[in-house]
Parts: C-alpha cells; sequence; structure tokens
C-alpha cells in the first residue's frame, strides 16, 4: 500500500482539487499544512521552488495538475481508456487557462480596475468558457464518459472559487454543467470530505503572494484497427509542434492541417475550446496542446513505464508551461521599451534559476524520466528551441544534463528525420 503525504498552505487553493480526489477514492493520506513563515525553509527542498508537493514511497511530485492526475489515476477517476483521459485532460486544462485569466481580479489593488476586470470576465471570459463546457458535458452530467472523473471534481473546484471572484455567478441555462456539479456533490466521500474540511480561506493571503508570483509563469489504445490522426494548426510551428515531434518519435502517420487565417474562422465555432491546435483520433476531436501531447506520448510509449513515472513527466510539462507563460508576456508586450524591461528580467531573472531546477530534475544520462526517451525531454526540446529562437544565447552553457536531454532528443531517428524536412515557417 504506497504512502501519500500532501503538503501545502493552510488553504483550499491549489491543493484543493488533490484533496476532492483523494476523498472521492476513499484513499488515505496525510495532510500536511504550512504557515507562510514555514515556507522559506522548505521551498529549497521542493523540486520547483512551489507547492503543493505530494511525496509517494519517497518520490517527490510538484505541479497541482501533475499531482491531481496522479491521484486521479490511483482512484480510478482518470478516465477507461485513452481517448477518455484525453477529454479529461482536455477539460481540466482549459479550467487552468481560465483560472489564470481570472486571478488578476484578486490582486487587483485599484478598485475601479477591478471592477472592470471583473466586468469583463463576467460577461465575456467565463460565458464563452462554461458555453463551450456545457456542450462538452453530457446531459448526464460527465465530461468523460458515464461516470465520475477528475475532469469533473477539477470543474466543481473552479466554480468554487469562481463564487469568490465573481460572486454573480451561476450557471444558468448551463444544465449538463449544473449536473456535473450536482454529480460531484453527491459522491459519498467528497461529500463527507466537503462537510468535515477544515475551514480555511480557499485563497489565504500566504498563497495569493505565492500564486501573484507564479500566475505569469498543467498505453496504447485497444481497438480493432488502427486510429487515425488529423492534426489541425496555423501554419507554424507553435503549440502544434510537440505532438508533431512526438509524432515524428513514434513514427506515427498522421494528417498535417495548416491554416490560414480566413479558414479558422470558419473552423473557430465547430472546436471544443475555440481554440487550435484540435487533434481528431478517429473521429474524436481534443483540444490543449498538452492534453494532445500526452495521448501521443501514450500511443508511441513515450508517457512513462509506470504512473510516477508518468507523473514526473507531466511535472515537467507544467513547469514547462509555467515557463512559457512568464516568456509570453514580454513576447506580447506592445510597448518597445517595456518589452526589453520584461526580456531582461525573464533572461537574468526568471530563466536561470528555472534551468537550475531542471538541470537537478535531469538525470546524467539526458532523461528527466527513467533511462529513455520520454515526452518530456520532447517537450524541453521543443520549448527550448522556442527560447533561442526569440532570445538567442547560450543558455545552457552550465547545464551539461540539460545538453545532453537535448542531444538525446534530436538524435532520435524519427525526430532528426522530421527536424531535417519540416517546413520552413515564421513561427
Amino acid at each position: 500500500m504506497s504512502a501519500y503525504k500532501l503538503t501545502y498552505f493552510n488553504a483550499r487553493g491549489r491543493a484543493e482539487p488533490t484533496r476532492l480526489l483523494f476523498a472521492a477514492g476513499g484513499i488515505e493520506y496525510e495532510d500536511v499544512r504550512i504557515e507562510g513563515t514555514q515556507w522559506p525553509a522548505l521551498k529549497p527542498n521542493t523540486p520547483m521552488g512551489h507547492l503543493p508537493i505530494l511525496e509517494v514511497d519517497g518520490t517527490t511530485l510538484s505541479e497541482s495538475a501533475t499531482i491531481a492526475r496522479f491521484v486521479a489515476k490511483r482512484a480510478g477517476l482518470a478516465g477507461k481508456d485513452d481517448v477518455q483521459e484525453a477529454k479529461a485532460n482536455m477539460v481540466v486544462d482549459g479550467v487552468k487557462e481560465v483560472f489564470t485569466k481570472l486571478l488578476p481580479i484578486f490582486f487587483e489593488k485599484d478598485e475601479s480596475k477591478k471592477e472592470e476586470l471583473k466586468k469583463e470576465h463576467s460577461e465575456k471570459t467565463l460565458p464563452t468558457f462554461l458555453n463551450s463546457l456545457e456542450k462538452l458535458a453530457n446531459p448526464s452530467g460527465y465530461f468523460a464518459g458515464d461516470s465520475l472523473t477528475w475532469a469533473d471534481v477539477e470543474f466543481y473546484n473552479f466554480m468554487d472559487v469562481v463564487g469568490v471572484l465573481l460572486p454573480d455567478e451561476d450557471l444558468k441555462g448551463n444544465a449538463n454543467l449544473a449536473k456535473v456539479i450536482e454529480n460531484v456533490k453527491v459522491n459519498p466521500g467528497i461529500a463527507k470530505w466537503v462537510k468535515e474540511r477544515p475551514e480555511t480561506q480557499r485563497l489565504s493571503a500566504t498563497l495569493c503572494s505565492v500564486l501573484k508570483s507564479s500566475i505569469s509563469r498543467e498505453r496504447t489504445i485497444f481497438r480493432n484497427k488502427m486510429p487515425t490522426y488529423k492534426l489541425t494548426y496555423f501554419k507554424g510551428r507553435g503549440r502544434a509542434e510537440l505532438a508533431r515531434l512526438l509524432f515524428a518519435a513514434g513514427g506515427v502517420e498522421y494528417e498535417d492541417v495548416r491554416l490560414e487565417g480566413e479558414e479558422w474562422q470558419q473552423l473557430k465555432p465547430k472546436t471544443p475550446m475555440g481554440q487550435l491546435p484540435i487533434l481528431e483520433v478517429d473521429g474524436t476531436m481534443i483540444c490543449q496542446s498538452k492534453a494532445i501531447g500526452r495521448l501521443i506520448a501514450k500511443e508511441v510509449g513515450m508517457a512513462g513505464k509506470t504512473d510516477l513515472e508518468a507523473a514526473r513527466a507531466d511535472m515537467i510539462a507544467d513547469s514547462l508551461e509555467d515557463l512559457g507563460q512568464k516568456m509570453m508576456f514580454f513576447f506580447t508586450e506592445k510597448d518597445e521599451n517595456k518589452k526589453e524591461e520584461k526580456k531582461k528580467e525573464f533572461v537574468e531573472k526568471t530563466l536561470p534559476p528555472a534551468l537550475d531546477l531542471l538541470e537537478k530534475l535531469a538525470s546524467a544520462e539526458g532523461y528527466f524520466v527513467g533511462n529513455s526517451l520520454t515526452w518530456a525531454d520532447v517537450n524541453f526540446f521543443n520549448f527550448f528551441g522556442f527560447v533561442n529562437g526569440f532570445i538567442p544565447g547560450d543558455h545552457l552553457k552550465s547545464h551539461v544534463n540539460l545538453n545532453k536531454v537535448m542531444g538525446n532528443v534530436s538524435s532520435n531517428p524519427g525526430i532528426a528525420k522530421w527536424l531535417k524536412e519540416r517546413p520552413e515557417t515564421q513561427f
């Protein structure tokens, strides 16, 4: 029997979905809640310098989505097959993305600007997102299949937090989503936890200071025939390149559809969340680049050989996503002076400590997980290709392990062939 130790602040925050999943699965765990004064001493001993962390039989995992996904698998709430898992991942990634957009409401000190943010998200961001999710949820009140998954639990927790940021929001007109909430509420384990859990703030003062620093920074399919894949994105590498690299590494054929602007406007209303890339697997449409990458990684045997290895790979992927968000802050800045300031801060203050942490997580053989290539390695290779493209420099000069990761990926026969033959694009 595995032993679990979950460490977070004395609040719900980013650890609450995991606590709900432990409750739903009837899994015992140690719920460690630290005060702000304890955090500085603990921080250097965490994998990525933030909470929550989950210790499982001596292995420490970080990144809230990684931890929740791992616990969902242990609790039987990840989905019954790879496509159901991918659909659940898609919903969770979408929830995390919108949650990140809403958080600035909490941190804004200027009351007039705070009200402007509330109005914008209440009238535009949230309704658009909820309408998309309403279509993804089935009439029985589940996002994936016909029983509870972690996607349902994550949405339940998301709406609980929305109640703090936008108290007047409700699910009027979203019957399927209302059923999702109800299905989660009536789960015996969750109902018991919600009744008995400690009374704390959803977002504590200490937690908010940590969130504010991170906000700008989460198996083979057995079928009678080989699945068919159709990947759709713009004419560029962007968020679809990870999927293309994984397809190449696994030697898997797929249709690589690249759209022009006008074509996208016609397709957009038909996509799950109004964004690209999308991957169609035998007619089932999946969005969110990480959900797509994770699904392909499973198909090609690069997701990790055990649940713990898969969780470590997810941890790297989620960390790189956070780092990429921080890079996008200067990339999207229109004021050239401010752009250079943000770029300088990223290069001198944000990137080096992140690379130092990743260097410790990579092995001397050049792998983040185990002793063979996983999608964590490919993800880092792809991410760093963008870093070098936007910020040329010898950023890995003192990172021996990370350089070996880059070499291991680029020498993979399928990837080497793809890098040589892929279309030349602007981004």
